[in-house]
């Protein structure tokens, strides 16, 4: 089935490539020497992703960007993967990763041997496992042009562990809280974080539900000041974490097995992912997502935080093995 679907998806790129291609030699253009064709497509893309520009200007700048994209997506097609216009097609890949990912160093290392998972050896972890289907993760969500992918991983994480280890729904608790309270633990909001201070504020901190305290950053691309009143009704408390030795993928398949997981990933080449295994990136951590599954030595599941617009309704496979950098930050709280 996976086969046939990179198939189906290369067979319209071609389509589209052909456009590209015939666009060059085409007698019948615009003024712009651009094929009506190409522009049609270009047209459906922007209603399928209800793209609205500021005017003539901005509209040319980003079909000029759309095109060059998929001239990348006809260029650059994996053997496991399929690349696409999705809803970041109009952006470059400079603008894509000031919008959507942190600077590369801001995620740090915090694997101590206190807080070590340690791996049971009379335990052998499932050959896969598939957190999404057991009705144990949050619907993917929305980060908008914020860079606070860390506070999604981190309460995606915790929404998790409740649903897993109380057997309660999906609580889905508030990532503004955790964006706009936690500077005082070393966070910087839009502006990038990490894991394990996130975790370390809601041991303290409690928290409330996204009902509650609604994520906003996302729109207004601010950090926002902390509610306290609102951070004063949260209820949902953890009682510590655990990290995953670096670079064990072994661990991380075993943690996993525990619960969804979350992870760091370098993601500087996801932007015009759509399908299959991916495993064209490096390992400079920039994004943190949640692990929700894996089949064992096939690929990890990701969970991410840029629409069900992007990817796989959401989600990515990675190759396995510590691809994208996933088994280098790793942790999940306790609850």
């Amino acid at each position: 089935m996976q086969k046939l679907v990179l198939i189906l998806g290369a067979l319209a790129l071609i389509s589209l490539g052909s456009m590209l291609m015939h666009n060059k030699q085409s007698e019948e253009s615009t003024n712009n020497g651009v094929s009506p064709q190409l522009l049609n497509e270009f047209k459906l893309w922007t209603m399928k992703y209800s793209k609205i520009y500021s005017g003539e200007f901005e509209q040319t700048h980003r079909f000029q960007v759309w095109m060059s994209n998929l001239k990348f997506i006809m260029e650059n097609q994996g053997e496991t993967y399929t690349l696409g216009l999705n809803v970041f097609a109009d952006l470059t890949n400079e603008e894509w990763r000031s919008m959507y990912l942190m600077e590369k160093g801001v995620i740090q290392p915090h694997h101590t041997e206190e807080t070590a998972f340690v791996m049971d050896e009379n335990v052998t972890a499932p050959t896969s496992v598939n957190w999404v289907a057991a009705g144990k993760t949050v619907t993917v969500l929305n980060q908008g042009q914020c860079g606070s992918c860390w506070a999604f991983s981190t309460v995606e994480s915790i929404d998790s562990a409740f649903a897993v280890t109380q057997g309660v729904a999906v609580p889905n608790l508030s990532e503004q809280q955790v964006v706009s309270c936690t500077l005082l633990y070393g966070e910087l909001g839009c502006n990038g974080g990490n894991v394990v201070p996130a975790y370390k504020y809601v041991m303290a901190h409690p928290l409330t539900t996204n009902a509650q305290y609604p994520y906003t950053s996302g729109t207004t691309q601010k950090t926002g000041l902390c509610n306290t009143a609102l951070q004063n009704t949260g209820t949902a408390k953890i009682t510590g974490y655990k990290t995953i030795p670096t670079n064990n993928c072994d661990a991380l398949q075993a943690a996993n097995a525990i619960t969804p997981t979350a992870v760091c990933v370098d993601a500087a080449n996801w932007q015009l992912y759509s399908s299959g295994v991916f495993t064209q990136c490096g390992s400079q951590l920039d994004h943190c997502v949640l692990l929700t599954g894996y089949v064992q030595g096939q690929y990890w599941m990701v969970q991410n935080s840029w629409t069900t617009q992007w990817g796989e309704q959401g989600f990515i496979q990675l190759g396995w093995g510590n691809t994208c950098g996933v088994c280098q930050e790793a942790q999940y709280p306790t609850v």
